[in-house]
């Protein structure tokens, strides 16, 4: 059986973003001497590979997790670390250790996985008993060493938890997730299906290029004020480069304006950011971001990799909507991970300085911490984070060209959020505290706590925290502040127990406590959420908004 080195082949396939998995990546990289570009993901598996065989103190479950990556990285694995299953099962399944059905030849590479997540809960909001049903299929392979290709295809039925149910109405959209179908003769039932996927290949030895309709994700928090995976897939073009210290990543996406068509089809608009990473020591890096959202026809200035999009938003007419941002992360003593990110999408800093809560000083701001093998203890692990989001952030002057359903200009994706899920104008802390025994590391322990104050708008007064509302409808031009309008208190908390049975094979059990409180008004019924749960390579569904 041939094995490959991660510097021999050439073809880039990216592990999907999911927080457990990185969490796992996330201890080999701050237990490493640094080297990897990691804030955006998903990550390509080779740069896992390098992190996972990285030496250092591992802990029974470090090794256990890291036989773990290996195993589900094993197409980029050098011969000297064995990841080949000794005994086939019936001859043609898992002849790797981490592949159902695989294919290994000179030129080609392929693995085929079934997707499966099952799911029944309880739901003391609801009468009805929620339950999840996914299956369906991933692959992923190589072509000529120079082509990579990834596809996940799932179907779903679900009825959902109140939570979902909220949202939706909400926001007219599935947490996540694109078209839907409503259930007609049973209450929170519904119907989609599930697809992304992409194609890579390299341009020189140093640019790779990924286009496909996935999802990105900007940052080592729990959440990204740049950009997260909260919203639904995006058709896309990914260019990495990598040379020296440096990472640039370009990003050019086609989104949908809003989910309600008009004339038939849904409005559009386009995304283009660009991310440099600078590893400025082996445990500093430092990242500068710009994006700009655009609609209307295509502005092919945008595709210019190397030019700052604000000064082209100008000689443009200042229609369209940019942001700047930075994120840094320190790795302290391979235990201790400190991150920040700042967002800007407006800044006038004498009104800044002077207080004066000016509509347009609009930004929002990210700091935490991950901590591992807490006071000693292996694997136990804790993160901490704080967020805070001003006023108007992420929405836009709505153009009288568009009519009031449609958000060109917000920082939004089908009706979703593309960066927090609260909006803006809100304070949130969030604590996750995680633990695997290395006795048994087949078994993780999630804890969770979210607390968030937030300012929410009424039926008639834009406050600030929508961000699919105009800026132009403010309440006020000065005066502004973090909480304005009707005060609201958002808690949830989250206990979760998993046991991998065998490769990338879960259950889990879980319970989640959420509660919303608005204004005056005494708080809402909490939701108590319990379920049981079976996944094949799958993620669990993250209820945190």
């Amino acid at each position: 059986m041939t094995f490959f080195g991660t510097q021999e082949i050439k073809a880039q396939v990216y592990a999907p973003y999911n927080q457990d998995y990185y969490h796992l990546v996330d201890r080999m990289l701050i237990k490493g001497d640094g080297g990897v570009h990691s804030s955006f993901r998903p990550l390509d598996r080779s740069d896992i590979v390098a992190l996972a065989i990285k030496n250092g103190k591992r802990s029974g479950a470090d090794l256990f997790n890291q036989k773990y990556l290996l195993r589900d990285n094993w197409g980029y694995v050098t011969d000297s670390i064995q990841t080949e299953r000794k005994q086939p099962f019936l001859k043609y399944f898992y002849q790797q250790e981490g592949a159902v059905y695989s294919v290994e030849e000179d030129n080609f590479r392929l693995q085929i996985d079934p997707v499966l997540h099952t799911l029944i809960a309880r739901d003391s909001k609801v009468e009805y008993t929620p339950y999840y049903n996914t299956r369906g299929i991933t692959l992923r392979g190589e072509l000529d060493n120079k082509i990579g290709f990834y596809a996940y295809l799932v179907d779903n039925q679900m009825r959902v938890p109140s939570v979902i149910e909220d949202r939706l109405g909400q926001q007219n959209a599935f947490p996540g997730e694109g078209f839907w179908k409503k259930g007609e003769n049973a209450e929170g039932q519904y119907d989609f299906f599930s697809a992304r996927g992409y194609i890579t290949f390299n341009l020189t030895q140093s640019i790779d290029v990924q286009a496909g309709y996935d999802r990105n994700f900007i940052g080592d928090g729990y959440r990204s004020l740049l950009l997260s995976a909260h919203a639904n897939d995006y058709l896309f073009t990914r260019i990495n480069t990598k040379v020296w210290k440096l990472q640039y990543t370009n990003l050019f996406a086609k989104l949908i304006a809003d989910n309600n068509k008009v004339n038939d089809v849904y409005p559009q608009k386009y995304l283009a950011l660009h991310h440099l990473s600078l590893n400025v020591t082996k445990n500093f890096n430092i990242g500068l971001f710009e994006s700009v959202m655009h609609w209307g026809d295509w502005e092919i200035g945008y595709l210019n990799p190397m030019m700052f999009y604000r000064a082209l938003e100008h000689d443009l007419g200042d229609g369209h909507s940019v942001k700047i941002g930075l994120d840094a992360k320190w790795n302290v003593f391979n235990t201790l991970l400190l991150y920040t990110q700042l967002v800007i999408d407006d800044l006038k800093v004498r009104d800044l300085i002077q207080g004066t809560g000016w509509f347009a000083n609009k930004q929002a701001l990210q700091t935490g911490l991950k901590y591992i093998d807490v006071l000693g203890i292996d694997n136990l692990d804790l993160q901490a984070e704080y967020n805070v989001v001003k006023p108007y952030m992420y929405s836009h002057y709505l153009g009288a060209e568009w009519n009031d359903q449609v958000y060109p200009g917000a920082y939004q994706h089908y009706n979703q959020h593309l960066a927090h899920p609260l909006g803006a104008n809100f304070r949130e802390y969030i604590g996750v505290l995680r633990y695997q025994p290395s006795a048994l590391p087949r078994l993780q322990l999630r804890v969770k706590g979210i607390y968030a104050l937030q300012g929410k708008n009424s039926n008639t007064e834009n406050w600030g925290s929508d961000i699919f509302l105009s800026y132009s409808d403010r309440v006020q031009e000065y005066g502004n502040y973090i909480g304005q309008g009707i005060q609201s208190t958002y808690k949830l908390g989250e206990v979760n127990v998993s046991y991998q049975l065998f490769h990338n094979f879960f259950l889990d059990l879980r319970h989640i406590y959420r509660s919303v409180s608005t204004g005056e008004e005494e708080a809402s019924t909490p939701m108590h959420l319990s379920s049981f749960g079976i996944r094949w390579n799958a993620s669990q569904r993250m209820i945190d908004y």
